[in-house]
């Protein structure tokens, strides 16, 4: 079993930038809250990797975001990311990576081979609406 690729569009790169950025002008640990993202991509990209190979239309077991996907016009995953230990009901630390599952090589046939992340945004952010939009 091959492991999926990650990748990040611009837009997610810059995001997760300017949240790495936010933590750190606010005085938080910021090489912490990289590492815990990089390690929540990791373990979702091994996990994903398997559900991939166990589903016969190479799809992960969870349901996609709507509002995500028709944003992004693809079926999109929300992956929660925790950054810090959290009190019920506390957004502190709760971050949202939406990603989509693809096939880089183009072969049509073929179960897809990268986990593309699209954007990358804190859990109080507004959600994307049902147009494909960002919330009120």
């Amino acid at each position: 079993m091959k492991p999926l690729y990650l990748n990040l569009t611009k837009p997610a790169l810059a995001e997760v930038s300017g949240a790495v950025e936010y933590v750190r002008a606010n005085g938080g640990d910021a090489e912490r809250f990289a590492a815990r993202v990089a390690e929540a991509f990791g373990k979702a990209v091994a996990s994903l990797t398997q559900e991939v190979a166990d589903n016969e239309n190479g799809k992960p077991f969870d349901q996609p975001d709507a509002a995500a996907s028709i944003r992004f016009a693809k079926p999109v995953y929300r992956l929660r990311v925790e950054t810090a230990k959290r009190k019920r009901g506390n957004s502190a630390g709760l971050w949202f990576a939406y990603y989509a599952l693809i096939n880089a090589t183009g072969d049509a046939d073929a179960k897809p081979d990268t986990m593309q992340v699209v954007a990358f945004r804190h859990s109080a952010a507004q959600p994307f609406d049902e147009a494909g939009g960002v919330g009120d």
